[in-house]
């Protein structure tokens, strides 16, 4: 069981959507949904996880989506609990977000600065809901990880369905090494699943980190579906992970318009537009993205390529923001900060295209991962 991580910002509906199409993971996580005394009222808006709302989606994507929440109130993660078990068998709960907004409001990883209060939470929600109908997800600690085997035990008498471990401390944060032997002594002590979560990267750190702890149930991927997309495909098949680099054009192409249709001109036209695309979970090759690419830019604006494209500035930045990891895919031409200096898509495709053109002249001849077979479609 390999899934995509929860993150905050970037594992929203289009992300996921734009990943099915790049490689195939075993489940999706959406990003916390924030519950507050007022928010969701009396629906979870049907935008933030349509894998699970919306019926049309529902009957079409294979890969099982987690919805996570998170909030202060155990009683509100109840109500909000209660509304989504209408339409799915578990959701998440996060106890491991470290950012400062969230803990100074008691939320995520605050709650396991005190055992007893960890305890009073989710005993709560164990006894208001039914037997494995959630799951947690939480780091080895706030500050360290002295309380992190109490916080175990508690876990224990929970009847939850799993448990995710992201091996690091709030404290932490994103830095240093991940605990693989936490994660192991949390999977040998529990009857429930553990998932394991931190450093995976590439095929290597995977094998690596299962053989820190053999015990897991699975694996979950953040930040490494960020810098490789088809990470999921390459784990379960190693020598079949060629990354080629007009596929990453196409793809981050393809990504910035999900994300201007989907926040520019709303929910029901993406969804239009993806069906009548009727490519619904298929990893796609070099040519497959190149066709899907020229059919989605003339169902969204009306014109047949990418000499006039005009995305939003929210789309550039979200590429980019992409671009910041998925560079490292590729030659060391392709670290030309023009490309995130870029302020409109046409310069990026440039500049792009211009860093092509130097790997392929310093490379000619060379039977390298990054050439192209067919040649340079933009």
């Amino acid at each position: 069981m390999i899934g995509l991580a929860p993150m905050e910002g970037v594992t929203d509906f289009p992300f996921r959507r734009w990943l099915s199409l790049c490689s195939k993971a075993s489940y999706h996580s959406t990003p916390f949904l924030r519950i507050t005394n007022s928010y969701p009222h009396k629906s979870v808006p049907i935008e933030f996880a349509p894998e699970i709302f919306d019926p049309d989606y529902k009957s079409l994507l294979s890969t099982p989506v987690v919805l996570q929440v998170m909030g202060p109130s155990p009683t509100r993660v109840i109500d909000i609990g209660k509304m989504i078990l209408q339409y799915t068998d578990f959701f998440d709960i996060n106890f491991g977000c470290p950012a400062p907004t969230v803990i100074g409001k008691g939320s995520g990883s605050a709650l396991l600065q005190d055992p007893k209060e960890f305890e009073s939470f989710t005993s709560m929600i164990a006894k208001n809901l039914p037997d494995r109908s959630f799951s947690l997800k939480i780091r080895t600690g706030f500050n360290d990880d002295s309380k992190y085997d109490e916080i175990i035990s508690i876990i224990e008498s929970l009847n939850a369905k799993r448990l995710t471990i992201h091996g690091r401390t709030k404290a932490q944060k994103y830095t240093g090494e991940a605990d693989w032997s936490q994660i192991e002594f949390a999977a040998k002590s529990l009857s429930l699943p553990v998932i394991g979560s931190g450093d995976i990267t590439n095929y290597t750190s995977y094998v690596l980190r299962k053989q820190k702890a053999p015990s897991l149930t699975g694996v979950i991927i953040g930040r490494g579906a960020i810098s490789n997309p088809w990470i999921f495909d390459s784990i379960r098949k190693p020598e079949n992970s060629e990354i080629n680099q007009n596929k990453v054009l196409s793809a981050l192409l393809v990504y910035g318009i999900f994300i201007d249709l989907y926040y520019d001109y709303g929910y029901q036209k993406f969804k239009d537009i993806d069906f009548e695309l009727n490519t619904v979970e298929t990893a796609l090759n070099e040519e497959q993205w190149y066709t899907y690419l020229h059919r989605l830019i003339y169902l969204a604006y009306g014109y047949p390529n990418i000499t006039h494209l005009s995305i939003s500035r929210r789309a550039l930045s979200r590429i980019k923001m992409l671009w910041t990891k998925m560079k490292d895919l590729l030659p060391e031409q392709f670290e030309d900060r023009s490309l995130l200096r870029s302020k409109r898509i046409e310069d990026f495709v440039q500049h792009f295209k211009e860093a092509q053109k130097k790997a392929s002249s310093k490379n000619r001849g060379k039977n390298l991962l990054y050439e192209s077979q067919s040649g340079i479609f933009f």
